[in-house]
């Protein structure tokens, strides 16, 4: 049986070309472990792989340095990690975007008399960097077009206190909105070589996948930008847009690519618009550090983003007088530190409440959500709990 030779390794590849190159030993290999045939292995080729992929003790590693910040301190884009920003239309997320690069770029000045205000941690949203004056940042727009690309140039040279009439070779856009999704990928690897950036932004990611719904293609373009970002130790932002859950439940990242960005990034933000205040929050788990804590801004006349408070929420009257129904439903058949199953309440509910079957199971998420019954174990029995604080019900209410 003619022998079959295991992939040699050429000298430069893109990513995308390692990851077949990959494939194609995996299935030499399945072959040798079927005894179909012993493949001749290239001794030197295969000995620089080897010492490539090993991980020794011996050796020193660039660290996933943290290289953007906010407050005092508080981590937010890492060497060799990838971050995520995740929003509905209209939630600004450029606009978080063009605070966070130009955090990156600016170096703050001794304050003066003429400018006191200058470095009071409010310009660009808090966000800051120690090494500004060694970061490059490439901007990858993958959706607008040239001019508005050019208006996120703008927009960041001004709050990072640079020139707008010329590049600052710190920062570079390249715009891909006309090109093939099956090259962006290569042409984006193509400049971090030429540029060698220390942060990536790549607006919107969704567009370099071919159907983001698709969970193969999802997981095989999360792995080459991951790739991207060991290879070239640089911190990648990956935006994309939110969807509406089903039934409105929660907004969450669209499709399978979201849902796998998600479980790979190191630092989740997703952001909330309320009465054009946009709230900027992180997911529950950041991977090796403590999640940064929640802020809001607004847009000002001039199209900048500016910290706000985000506004305490009051429940209505109507909420509030369903709420106190529902409790007064319960009480009337749960007696305190008696399990009753979801099925019971629920059939109890729509005899006291003359309700459908549907909106009394949404009530119970309602009345679980506001602490009004618990829950011991997930899929377990319900019962009172042994207060019920009057607060959950009606007053305020942070969202």
């Amino acid at each position: 049986m003619e022998e079959k030779e295991l992939p040699k390794r050429p000298d430069t590849l893109s990513i995308s070309r390692v990851m077949g190159q990959v494939v194609a030993a995996q299935e030499s290999s399945r072959e040798f472990a079927q005894g179909e045939s012993r493949a001749e292995i290239n001794s030197e080729t295969w000995e620089q792989i080897w010492k490539r992929l090993r991980v020794s003790l011996e050796e020193v590693y660039p660290p996933n340095t943290p290289v953007l910040f906010r407050n005092d301190g508080e981590e937010f884009l890492h060497l060799g990690d990838l971050s995520m920003i995740e929003g509905q239309a209209g939630s600004k997320k450029t606009m978080l975007v063009c605070s966070m690069i130009a955090g990156l770029l600016y170096e703050p000045q001794p304050s003066n008399d003429d400018d006191p205000g200058d470095d009071d941690g409010r310009r660009c949203l808090g966000f800051y960097s120690p090494t500004a004056a060694e970061n490059r940042v490439l901007y990858v727009d993958t959706e607008q077009n040239k001019v508005d690309t050019q208006s996120v140039l703008r927009r960041v040279h001004q709050m990072a206190g640079l020139d707008t009439s010329k590049d600052d070779e710190r920062f570079a856009a390249i715009n891909l909105r006309i090109e093939d999704t099956a090259a962006q990928v290569e042409l984006v690897e193509g400049c971090v070589l030429l540029f060698k950036p220390t942060v990536v932004v790549l607006d919107n990611i969704a567009d370099l996948c071919e159907d983001s719904n698709n969970l193969q293609l999802s997981k095989d373009l999360v792995k080459l930008v991951d790739a991207l970002s060991a290879k070239h130790n640089c911190a990648v932002l990956c935006v994309i847009h939110q969807n509406p859950a089903p039934g409105g439940g929660p907004t969450k990242a669209s499709g399978h690519l979201g849902t796998t960005l998600w479980k790979k990034s190191k630092t989740q933000l997703r952001l909330k618009v309320d009465d054009d205040i946009t709230r900027v929050e992180s997911g529950e788990k950041s991977r090796g550090h403590k999640p940064p804590s929640s802020f809001a801004f607004v847009s000002d006349e001039n199209g900048i983003p500016q910290l706000t408070t985000p506004p305490m929420k009051v429940v209505s009257d109507a909420s509030a007088e369903k709420m106190k129904e529902l409790r007064e439903a319960l009480a009337a058949f749960m007696e305190p530190g008696k399990m009753y199953p979801y099925s019971d309440i629920v059939k109890r509910l729509m005899q006291q409440l003359r309700l459908s079957d549907g909106t009394c199971r949404e009530r119970m998420r309602q009345a679980k959500e506001k602490g009004i019954i618990v829950q011991q174990k997930p899929k377990g029995p319900y019962c009172l709990p042994p207060q019920v604080e009057q607060q959950s019900i009606d007053g305020y209410l942070v969202e």
